[in-house]
């Protein structure tokens, strides 16, 4: 899925339509299917579903921070704030790790869920269940949430447009006076403010 993705998006699709459309496809067929057969085979099937979702996702992270980033740098001239971009993603996805840890918590002291159990011994059925129930609706509507968020993304359209050019026209500058200043020997690093 991710080579396919890779190459579709090298000709100029841009991935958040993908994001939106795998998301919703995945919420909606991974519930129908894990709650239609309670089996090891649909619990698989579904995962796979959920890691197809998932491709497109990772693209489209990289691709918002960089939106974000090179729209931030038009407006500050002479300064690229990546780091603080980046680094308040990074936050975000700890802060997520911390959630799921207590998630898992959750699942230990309430659904009896013994996580040595991993070599074909039977878990307690309450936490059979507790696992089903994440995979086939929790982790579904995080899905459909996702799509939402997406979607609301605001650089897209004439914005987006916009930053295109603006950032080709810079990059356009930039080389310019790095090509001048190699002719006359000096190799000038210096960023040009855009109008």
């Amino acid at each position: 899925m991710g080579a396919i993705l890779k190459l579709l998006f090298s000709k100029g699709h841009r991935p958040r339509k993908w994001v939106i459309f795998t998301k919703i496809t995945y919420s909606i067929v991974a519930p129908a299917l894990m709650l239609s057969n309670v089996s090891a085979w649909i619990f698989l099937l579904g995962f796979v579903l959920e890691r197809c979702a998932y491709a497109p996702q990772t693209y489209w992270n990289t691709m918002a921070k960089g939106l974000c980033c090179d729209e931030d740098a038009l407006k500050v001239p002479g300064m690229r704030r990546e780091a603080w971009f980046v680094s308040l993603h990074h936050m975000f996805a700890s802060l997520m790790g911390v959630v799921v840890s207590l998630y898992i918590i959750l699942a230990d002291r309430v659904f009896e869920l013994d996580t040595k159990l991993c070599w074909g011994e039977a878990q307690p059925t309450k936490a059979v269940n507790f696992l089903w129930y994440t995979f086939a609706l929790l982790q579904p509507l995080l899905g459909l949430v996702t799509a939402w968020l997406v979607f609301k993304f605001p650089i897209t359209g004439d914005r987006l447009d916009e930053l295109e050019k603006k950032t080709a026209a810079d990059i356009k500058a930039e080389r310019e006076i790095g090509e001048a200043g190699e002719a006359g020997g000096g190799g000038s690093t210096a960023q040009v403010a855009p109008e």
